[in-house]
């Protein structure tokens, strides 16, 4: 009965983790969010994986591009497809099986990195999927949208 107790504990204590990591980068989205959290600000949804080395690339420079100017005004999340984390910890990321490229763009896309661009209405307004358009265009949107 004790090891089941903290079993519990543990099990508890750890969950709260990724919760209290999800607080301190401000991110609204988090692995059990839907679209319609969202809230009314415009979103930004980012798809990759670890293993994937364009992603890997793209992820410091979507942290100095986008999350550093746009944290407190959007809400940004990077959907980790193979459930593992990104070395750049600031940046809200994790799996969110709700937040399916597909859900998100409406439209298919079977390659990473991809994004999509929503409004405050949780409507997409630009996607990419792979390496269709420049995370340039991501953040000319994203400033459009903020204003």
């Amino acid at each position: 009965m004790k090891k089941l107790f903290l079993l519990a504990i543990i099990v508890f204590t750890l969950s709260g983790c990724t919760v209290v990591k999800n607080l301190e980068t401000n991110s609204l989205i988090v692995e059990t969010s839907e679209i319609q959290d969202f809230k009314g600000k415009p979103s930004v949804v980012v798809f990759g994986g670890t293993y994937c080395p364009h992603c890997v690339k793209a992820i410091p420079q979507f942290k100095t591009n986008v999350w550093d100017m746009y944290k407190d005004k959007a809400n940004l999340w990077v959907n980790v497809v193979d459930q593992k984390k990104f070395e750049v910890e600031e940046v809200a990321q994790g799996f969110n099986p709700n937040l399916t490229f597909e859900k998100t763009a409406l439209r298919e896309c079977n390659v990473i990195p991809s994004w999509v661009v929503l409004d405050e209405n949780f409507s997409p307004v630009l996607s990419s999927c792979g390496g269709e358009k420049a995370m340039e265009e991501m953040v000319m949107k994203l400033s459009e949208l903020v204003k």
